[in-house]
């Protein structure tokens, strides 16, 4: 077993910021699956299946946000990897919102999405603290 470094202060704060998140879109996905008629008839040729679905889907990455927390605090190796997964995911999800809705539109979500996603993914790939932190 080789020597382990201490977490470097950016990992905590991105795994703290992971746990209430992932806590986020537990609950939030929790509520679309158990009352999704309100959020249907706000939303135009949305069915409650559809919120349903949504809801499910939420949970799932919700899931995987915990897990990345977790990894994150732990500093497992496999952790940083699922990081940069998942904020290759997000950077994507986020430009196309971008595409879709077009820059006129309220997308300060979305830009602000694509800018903390490379921010996060330049420092989990290329910080050496990071590195050695996330080593076997």
């Amino acid at each position: 077993m080789g020597v382990k470094y201490a977490r470097p202060a950016g990992i905590t704060i991105i795994s703290i910021l992971g746990f209430l998140v992932a806590l986020f879109l537990l609950a939030v996905g929790a509520m679309m699956i158990d009352d999704p008629s309100g959020i249907a008839e706000e939303i135009e040729d949305v069915t409650e299946s559809d919120i349903k679905n949504a809801g499910y889907v939420t949970i799932a990455i919700g899931i995987f946000a915990l897990l990345m927390a977790i990894g994150f605090w732990l500093t497992l190796s496999w952790a940083r990897a699922l990081g940069i997964l998942i904020t290759l995911a997000v950077i994507v999800f986020s430009a196309y919102q971008l595409y879709l809705i077009g820059l006129e539109s309220e997308t300060y979500g979305s830009v602000a999405g694509v800018v903390i996603g490379l921010i996060i993914l330049g420092y989990l790939l290329f910080d050496k603290d990071v590195k050695l932190a996330f080593s076997d």
